[in-house]
Order: C-alpha cells, then structure tokens, then sequence
C-alpha cells in the first residue's frame, strides 16, 4: 500500500528524476522535514491591525515569545 509521488508534487527541490522511493523503515506519520533535510518554514499573513509585523524585529519578538526563535 502506498502512493506514487514526485518530487515536484512535494514541492521538494529538483533532485531526483521521477517516482522518489522512500525506505520500508519509515513509519506512518513521521514528519517530512525529518525524511528529506527540509528546514521548517514559518508562513504567516499580516492583518492590517499589526504593524509591528510589517518588520523583521516585530517578527522576531513575537516568535521568540512563542518559543520559536
């Protein structure tokens, strides 16, 4: 059971052709990022009643109080 998948369907970069083959010893659920190297992107959308976001410090502050950086 599995599901055939490419790179480019994962958004993953151009580093293999074709189908990707995963090894049989990962287990169901396991984060991606761990699988393939990937750093973990932080994407977020600014409403208009948060200026303080609008800059990399105010970013910064409120991921660090998240405990994110």
């Amino acid at each position: 059971n599995g599901m055939l998948c490419s790179g480019a369907e994962l958004e993953l970069p151009d580093e293999s052709d074709g189908i990707l083959e995963l090894s049989d010893d990962l287990q169901v659920g396991q984060p991606a990022a761990g699988v393939f190297g990937a750093e973990p992107v932080i994407d977020f959308e600014v409403t208009p009643n948060r200026p303080d976001w609008l800059g990399v410090a105010g970013i910064a502050r409120d991921l660090a109080a998240a405990g994110l950086g």
